[in-house]
């Protein structure tokens, strides 16, 4: 977590870029400072900053892109609704599915000759995303884990 001693403005080289609206460091009521980042507060945990990264590869023009996400994780199943074209251009967006937050679309359009594509999904809820990736990852090394590794973090 970022914190200071005192609020004030964070420099010019904190900023998010040219034009990018003044953020302030404030107190949050837990005697700890917290960074404004331009999508809301900075989290006080991260996993590969918070992004699944989903990357695209075209297959034969007309047929459907293949998607792999990075890290490996159960917490999601990635559709893609990607078609490879003969354009070299590339069109790629991924939104959780209304009705299931863990089903991910990926769709657009990618050119056949375009090579591997990186687009990325937001995680929400950083507390719960670190904790599944640990689960995950200790079940993989051979640790017996009681714990459900899709439930939310406990908030105590």
């Amino acid at each position: 977590m970022l914190t200071r001693a005192s609020e004030r403005e964070h420099p010019e080289s904190l900023r998010a870029g040219a034009g990018s609206p003044r953020r302030t460091w404030g107190t949050r009521g837990t005697g700890t400072e917290v960074l404004e980042a331009q999508e809301g507060p900075v989290r006080p945990i991260f996993v590969n900053d918070n992004l699944l990264d989903i990357i695209v590869s075209p297959a034969a023009v007309g047929q459907t892109a293949h998607v792999e996400a990075t890290p490996v994780t159960s917490a999601f199943r990635i559709a893609s609704e990607v078609t490879t074209s003969m354009e070299t251009d590339t069109s790629i967006s991924v939104v959780a599915d209304p009705a299931d937050a863990h089903h991910l679309v990926v769709s657009g359009t990618i050119g056949a000759a375009a090579g591997r594509r990186l687009t990325v999904y937001r995680i929400q809820d950083a507390a719960s995303w670190a904790r599944t990736l640990f689960i995950e990852a200790l079940i993989r090394a051979g640790v017996r884990v009681a714990a459900n590794p899709m439930a939310n973090n406990p908030s105590s």
